[in-house]
């Protein structure tokens, strides 16, 4: 069952993956939640895994267009201009 207290800590979980963003008398109020909420709780290890999973991926790599165009425009960009 989702009531106010799940909606409240299911809309601010992302928060918890970023150090220092939510204060301490709040993380507390999710961390009791979590604590007796089994759904929230299930939720909450889905976004620890997935944030693990999302780290664990290499960045994306530029198509060669791309890169060629990037390169294009930076060296237009520090032409001087006169």
């Amino acid at each position: 069952m989702v009531d106010s207290a799940c909606r409240r800590v299911l809309r601010n979980l992302h928060q918890i993956l970023e150090p220092g963003r939510i204060r301490g008398d709040f993380c507390k109020e999710i961390q009791a939640h979590l604590n007796r909420c089994p759904s929230c709780a299930r939720r909450h290890r889905e976004v620890l895994e997935l944030a693990v999973l999302c780290a664990q991926m290499p960045p994306p790599e530029l198509s060669t267009t791309s890169k060629k165009t990037l390169l294009k425009k930076l060296r237009a960009s520090l032409k001087p201009r006169g």
